[in-house]
């Protein structure tokens, strides 16, 4: 009797690439741990780094036909996490619309002198810039 070996990397994305699901599955199981190394070395420990390795379990399913060295999976399934965790990270640093900024209305800065008492000096102090649903009549909104 033959012992029973488990199947190369190369092999497994082979038979994926056909539509075998199964192959699949077990390569993302052989992988977790790396790619969730790879999203957690990237966005720290929690629920964002899991949604990475999921999504790049989906981008897998999609995209598995793209891998050229079959072989290599393992390093493409990382790189896959890679790219989804930065696209994370950039969607995070996008600064938010003016609406999230209206408790920092202009109004409310220029009134204010250095001793804290109320100035009747008009917001954008001359810049000209114009805010929107202003609940001052200060001129400048």
């Amino acid at each position: 009797m033959m012992p029973l070996t488990s199947p190369t990397d190369e092999e497994l994305t082979r038979r994926a690439q056909v539509g075998e699901t199964g192959a699949l599955g077990l390569l993302l199981a052989r992988h977790q741990a790396p790619m969730r190394a790879v999203a957690m070395s990237l966005l720290g420990y929690g629920p964002d780094a899991e949604d990475v390795v999921q999504d790049a379990a989906l981008t897998a399913l999609r995209r598995i036909g793209d891998v050229r060295d079959p072989a290599a999976v393992g390093p493409w399934l990382r790189a896959v996490v890679r790219n989804a965790a930065r696209m994370r990270l950039r969607v995070a640093r996008e600064t938010p619309g003016l609406e999230g900024l209206d408790h920092l209305h202009p109004c409310d800065q220029s009134r204010r002198t250095r001793s804290g008492s109320s100035s009747s000096t008009r917001c954008g102090t001359g810049s000209g810039t114009r805010w929107r649903n202003c609940p001052s009549s200060c001129g400048w909104c």
